[in-house]
C-alpha cells in the first residue's frame, strides 16, 4: 500500500515537472520575467512596504505570463488553436491586466539602481519629445484600437500561418500581444503623479 501511493506520488511529481519544463527555452522570457520580479522585490524593500494584495496581483500576472510561455502549455498552445486563443488571452488580458491592477510603477522605479533613475531623469527633462509616442500610443481611442486591431491582424488565415511556422514570428506575435495588453491596461488604471489632475478618468477611458 505505501509502495504504491509512494509510486503515485513520485509519478505525480514527474509528471508535474516534466509539464512546467519549457517545450522551447527562451533566455529573454526568463530573463524578462526574473529582472521584473527582481525589481519589485527591491522596490518594495526600498520603499519599506509590506507585501500586500497589489504585490498578490503582480505576481499572478507575471507568473501567468512566464507559465503560458514557458511550459508545456506553449505546446500545445501550437498545435491546438483552442489552446492557442487560450494562450493569447492570458498573454494579452489576463496577464497584463493583474500586472497593471497592481499599480507598480512606483515599485517598479524604487527598484532601478539610483544612478539609472538619475538618466531617466535627465533625459525626460532634456528631451521630452522621448515620451510623446508613448503619450499617443497610450491616447484612450488610440490604445483601444490596437488592442483590438492586434487580436485581428494576427488571426488573418495567412499570417496566422506564418507566425505559428515560424519561430520568430511566432516570438514577435506572443511578444507583440503582451506588450500591447500592457501599454493597454496600463492606461486603464495609470494613476498619476502626487498632485496632479487626471483629465482622462475610468469613465473617459
Amino acid at each position: 500500500m505505501t509502495d504504491s501511493l509512494t509510486s503515485a506520488l513520485f509519478s505525480t511529481v514527474a509528471t508535474a515537472a516534466a509539464f512546467l519544463q519549457p517545450y522551447e527555452f527562451s533566455p529573454t522570457v526568463l530573463g524578462v520575467c526574473l529582472l521584473a520580479a527582481g525589481l519589485y522585490f527591491r522596490g518594495l524593500r526600498r520603499l519599506n512596504r509590506k507585501a500586500g494584495w497589489d504585490t498578490l496581483l503582480f505576481a499572478l500576472g507575471l507568473v501567468s505570463i512566464y507559465l503560458v510561455l514557458q511550459t508545456q502549455i506553449d505546446y500545445y498552445s501550437r498545435f491546438s488553436f483552442f489552446m492557442h486563443r487560450t494562450q493569447h488571452l492570458v498573454l494579452h488580458h489576463l496577464g497584463p491586466f493583474l500586472i497593471a491592477a497592481s499599480a507598480p510603477a512606483s515599485v517598479l522605479l524604487a527598484g532601478l539602481p539610483k544612478y539609472m533613475i538619475r538618466i531617466m531623469s535627465t533625459l525626460r527633462a532634456r528631451y521630452p519629445v522621448i515620451t510623446r509616442p508613448i503619450r499617443m500610443i497610450q491616447a484612450p481611442f488610440v490604445s483601444g484600437f490596437l488592442f483590438v486591431a492586434i487580436i485581428y491582424f494576427w488571426l488573418i488565415p495567412g499570417i496566422h500561418f506564418d507566425a505559428m511556422l515560424s519561430l520568430p514570428l511566432y516570438n514577435a506575435m506572443n511578444w507583440g500581444m503582451a506588450i500591447d495588453g500592457l501599454m493597454f491596461w496600463w492606461m486603464i488604471f495609470r494613476q498619476p503623479p502626487a498632485g496632479m489632475l487626471e483629465t482622462r478618468h475610468y469613465g473617459v477611458r
